[in-house]
């Protein structure tokens, strides 16, 4: 209910600065509140609630499911090598590609801003330096997003066949 104020005093300040005609003003009103009603009669929230709960009472009431959930995760090691098959996976492959060769040209340039001797080659790798470091973190930041991403997906199947098989 609060937004609905805020929105109508928001309209009364852009009516002001524009100078928009007063029973234009009404009408735009009066259609914010009729779908404000509007939607505030429809109670998805409860309805959608009402029916998770009804389907979720349909559950067995045993802790099996509890019990056989993993209690250590899968190593993060396992989950790499398993995102090398199925889906994505040369985009996977590729992008562990990209982030050894970053890693490798990250060394060279570290390695050469130390041996250096002019300020303006000290800048140059100490520049490239950072750009392959920030490369590098935001590949890997991708990689482990693309992960949690399939670890999401896995988890929602499995709980989609589980709610689906004790459902019916």
């Amino acid at each position: 209910m609060i937004w609905f104020y805020v929105y109508g005093a928001a309209v009364a300040a852009l009516v002001s600065i524009l100078e928009i005609p007063a029973n234009m003003l009404h009408h735009v009103c009066s259609t914010l509140e009729c779908g404000y009603n509007m939607l505030k009669n429809l109670n998805l929230k409860e309805r959608i609630m009402s029916n998770f709960d009804h389907k979720s009472r349909k559950l067995p009431s045993d802790n099996k499911s509890v019990s056989e959930f993993p209690v250590a995760e899968e190593s993060y090691y396992r989950e790499v090598i398993a995102s090398f098959r199925g889906d994505g996976s040369e985009l996977h492959v590729l992008t562990w590609v990209c982030i050894l060769i970053f890693g490798a040209g990250l060394i060279y340039c570290v390695i050469k801003l130390l041996l250096a001797t002019s300020v303006e080659e000290q800048i140059l790798f100490g520049v490239f330096a950072i750009m392959l470091n920030s490369a590098q973190i935001a590949l890997k930041l991708w990689f482990n997003m693309r992960l949690n991403r399939r670890a999401i997906i896995r988890e929602i199947h499995n709980l989609q066949s589980q709610f689906t098989g004790a459902i019916d």
